[in-house]
């Protein structure tokens, strides 16, 4: 028998009745059942899969599934036994086997190519986790701390504090160290070789240029004080001053503090509260 062309189908609403588009519906039909090809187009341009691209779509979810469960589901003792088991676990996949030591719980490793090879992770075991929740606990209340291999831990906050243990030395910039309102500035106002002083004024201990030892131990004249060039009400008061103080103090609400000149620096811009330029290029850093 001679067989019927497939006739140009219409692009009349679905469904459609004309005789043309039910012929070409028919012939889809048998391409859905009986072709090797993937997908087909029907008579309005929509792509559909045929059965043989539905069951390559199952076949790919059916895969992916393999890769990501099979090998969850399996357990090994040992890396040979995972090794011996590489039909099992997709190349590209990852596995698990048992830790030989206390180290970890298990390792992970990967199929690259039929051989299995770390990946660098680990399951992490119930010891470690004890030993590290068991050194959490001894560090007290908002735990904090930097501790060697030794145990040594130089530097920390336990129990609401910052503590610095074991250092030898202590370094820091011209600004000087701050504790808790106590200053040891390494730029002293004019007059003083060394000070350490408190927020208010009052000198802990220092010595002057004259070499008159100030503050509380032997051969010292006893609490003593920085005197501040003038007081100032602002900002501005300190932009525009051309006096020979080094020290004033801003007096203004919200603004109030200490600012002392910072002789070696000639360059820096203004930071608004924190350092200002006078009309001499001095600059005057905020101390308190």
């Amino acid at each position: 028998m001679a067989e019927v062309p497939l006739p140009t189908p219409t692009d009349n609403q679905v469904p459609s009745t004309d005789i043309r588009d039910a012929v070409y519906a028919g012939a889809m039909l048998d391409k859905v059942v009986t072709s090797t090809e993937l997908k087909y187009t029907d008579r309005l341009g929509g792509e559909h899969y045929t059965v043989d691209g539905m069951k390559a779509e199952g076949d790919k979810v059916v895969e992916e599934t393999r890769q990501n469960l099979i090998p969850l589901s399996r357990q090994y003792m040992t890396l040979a036994a995972a090794q011996a088991d590489i039909a099992n676990i997709p190349e590209g996949s990852t596995t698990y086997y048992r830790s030989p030591d206390d180290s970890a719980l298990a390792i992970e490793v990967i199929n690259n190519a039929g051989t299995l090879q770390p990946t660098g992770r680990k399951m992490p075991s119930n010891q470690a986790v004890e030993l590290l929740r068991g050194l959490i606990d001894n560090l007290g209340v908002n735990p904090f701390s930097v501790v060697f291999k030794n145990g040594l831990s130089p530097l920390g906050y336990k129990n609401g504090r910052l503590y610095a243990d074991e250092f030898e030395k202590v370094y820091s910039s011209n600004f000087g160290i701050e504790f808790g309102g106590s200053i040891i500035d390494n730029n002293p106002p004019d007059g003083w070789i060394f000070i350490i002083y408190y927020r208010n004024g009052l000198v802990l201990c220092g010595q002057k240029t004259d070499g008159t030892i100030v503050g509380f131990g032997d051969g010292s004249s006893g609490g003593g004080s920085i005197e501040p060039g003038d007081t100032a009400a602002d900002y501005d008061s300190i932009r525009n001053y051309a006096g020979t103080a080094t020290v004033r103090d801003v007096v203004g609400q919200h603004i109030a503090g200490r600012f002392v000149v910072n002789p070696d620096d000639t360059t820096s811009g203004e930071i608004p509260g924190g350092i200002l330029v006078d009309v001499l290029g001095r600059r005057w850093y905020r101390q308190a």
